[in-house]
């Protein structure tokens, strides 16, 4: 018996560039439903700059984003982040040095 696994994130071909400079080319990614992934990656190699993309943020140069089969090239960043899961924000109470992380989920202005 076969499982079937749900596609959440379906990422093909993303792209922006900022002038002459392309940040993130070519990007194809899919996420699944209860599995876990990272984005890692040396300082400058457009991790933020993908999950400003995602979110909307940003808007793509080129390529196609789908979440749970939905197109979101045409909404904006309300839009986009209005359900259920939508980009959130650690922040630190005092310097790390001091009294380490505190982790709190902050909802981005943009989620409805």
């Amino acid at each position: 018996m076969s499982e079937t696994r749900e596609k959440v994130l379906e990422v093909r071909n993303l792209g922006i560039d900022f002038g002459g400079l392309t940040a993130v080319n070519h990007l194809d990614l899919d996420i699944y439903k209860g599995e876990i992934y990272g984005l890692i990656g040396p300082n400058g190699a457009g991790k933020t700059t993908v999950f400003n993309m995602l979110t909307k943020v940003y808007q793509p140069t080129r390529g196609t984003i789908k979440i749970a089969g939905k197109d979101m090239d045409k909404l904006n960043p309300v839009q986009a982040n209005s359900g259920e899961d939508c980009r959130r924000y650690s922040r630190r109470k005092r310097p790390l040095r001091h009294h380490g992380f505190q982790r709190r989920s902050v909802r981005s202005p943009s989620c409805g």
